[in-house]
């Protein structure tokens, strides 16, 4: 059974996500919004008119990426590909999944959820280390790539991990004409970082996941343990406190 520092209690929030046709609305308890983001805390604080309303309006931002986060408030749980594709689809899939996660680990970003960007980062590990059977891996493309960078401050870890990725695992055939300038400006000092002794391990693997994330070395891992609950074509990424 899940435990959470928090009690899924308290009145309800309406919040609307998107614009247009796209645009969908998901409704949330008070309490769980607040015991994890501090824009939520300050949203629904007096004086604002989402008080009043009990509505809050992210016209900006992907309704498929927030209810990812919904779902992970209610359940601790981040959907992960299953494995039962065949090869060809295997690595759209992962590349698709591989995106979203860029995508919601901005989101976590914007709302300051440090928890929620940990287990992202897990996950983001979890599925760029994945291989199919003939034992390739899918890394971070120019999309997620850009995206990260348009998104996030200059030391997000989410950029650490990308760059670690591009260091150790790039193809030097590759072409690097679709990536943005403000990367390819972080990936030279980076690389030259990297050669300098001593030689440095491979960080980007999945057994070095607190490399990444926002708790300091010194202190406890707070994210969820992974676990795996077998559904039809879907596995669930289950994270539980230690």
């Amino acid at each position: 059974m899940l435990t959470f520092d928090y009690r899924i209690s308290g009145d309800l929030i309406r919040i609307r996500v998107g614009e247009g046709k796209g645009a969908k609305e998901f409704t949330v308890h008070e309490d769980l919004l607040r015991g994890h983001s501090p824009v939520f805390v300050a949203a629904l604080s007096k004086g604002w008119k989402e008080v009043e309303t009990r509505e809050i309006l992210f016209c900006d931002d992907n309704p498929d990426v927030f209810e990812l986060y919904v779902c992970w408030m209610y359940a601790g749980r981040l959907w992960s590909t299953g494995e039962e594709h065949d090869e060809k689809s295997f690595g759209t899939v992962v590349r698709e999944e591989i995106f979203l996660l860029t995508k919601a680990y901005c989101l976590g970003e914007k709302l300051l959820d440090d928890l929620f960007k940990d287990c992202v980062l897990t996950a983001l590990l979890e599925c760029t280390n994945s291989r199919d059977k003939k034992g390739i891996t899918r890394r971070f493309c120019n999309k997620a790539v850009n995206y990260a960078w348009e998104n996030t401050m200059q030391n997000a870890p989410i950029r650490r991990l990308m760059l670690d990725q591009h260091i150790w695992h790039g193809d030097s055939g590759k072409s690097y004409n679709s990536y943005s300038q403000d990367f390819l400006a972080d990936l030279v000092p980076a690389i030259k970082m990297a050669r300098k002794p001593p030689a440095m391990a491979d960080p980007a693997v999945s057994s070095n996941e607190c490399n990444y994330h926002h708790h300091a070395q010194d202190q406890p891992c707070k994210k969820r343990k992974r676990e795996y609950t077998d559904v039809p074509r879907l596995l669930f990424k289950e994270y539980r406190e230690d």
